[in-house]
């Protein structure tokens, strides 16, 4: 729990709970440490039985866009695609829900920014530009009760990826928010102040 304490993401994380997904069933180890925005990792010296820091330089950033969609038709499929070679995890995302409309791969390089400007428990704020339509991929669990908004209109977010969260985004540059208002908790505070 020292990464909460002292306000360092960990891979893990922390929860009381079992997760019914936690670790996302990729090919290599070095995908899950990309996607889950990992820069440093814990490597033993086998002759001195030391554990010490590494880098791993090539992980992806907390919030990122992608532009080539594919929709998992099963848990099966899903599972079967991520171990797969043809899984690239820097280029395309993994819906297991149909987003509600075409994606069409960009003929020019997409340019893209997402720049985290508020994280909280219960709140992430980001300034995102985009020179196309994408889908903004958090390396963040998706877990239910979390809101997400663009330009103040709330919007769906969807699994991707296995479990992470992603929102589309149109072109153009947003403001977007992804807030923790879980309906159980609302419902508990206003049982509550009835009993009061």
């Amino acid at each position: 729990n020292q990464g909460m304490i002292d306000r360092v993401a960990m891979m893990e994380g922390y929860t009381p709970l079992v997760l019914q997904r936690v670790y996302a069933p990729y090919g290599t180890a070095d995908q899950t440490y990309d996607l889950l925005n990992v820069k440093y990792k814990t490597v033993t010296d086998e002759q001195t039985r030391k554990l010490t820091f590494a880098n791993h330089p090539p992980y992806l950033p907390r919030a990122f866009f992608l532009y080539n969609v594919r929709v998992a038709k099963s848990e099966e499929d899903l599972a079967v695609y991520l171990k797969s070679p043809e899984f690239n995890h820097r280029t395309t995302v993994v819906l297991e829900k149909e987003p509600g409309r075409t994606f069409t791969s960009p003929t020019t390089t997409p340019v893209w920014k997402a720049r985290i400007t508020g994280y909280e428990n219960n709140w992430i704020r980001l300034d995102a530009k985009t020179s196309h339509d994408g889908m903004l991929v958090l390396s963040e669990i998706h877990y239910p009760g979390w809101k997400a908004f663009v330009d103040g209109v709330e919007t769906e977010i969807f699994r991707a990826d296995y479990n992470l969260r992603s929102i589309i985004v149109p072109v153009g540059t947003h403001k977007v928010e992804f807030r923790f208002e879980p309906g159980s908790f609302r419902l508990g505070s206003m049982i509550t102040l009835a009993s009061l």
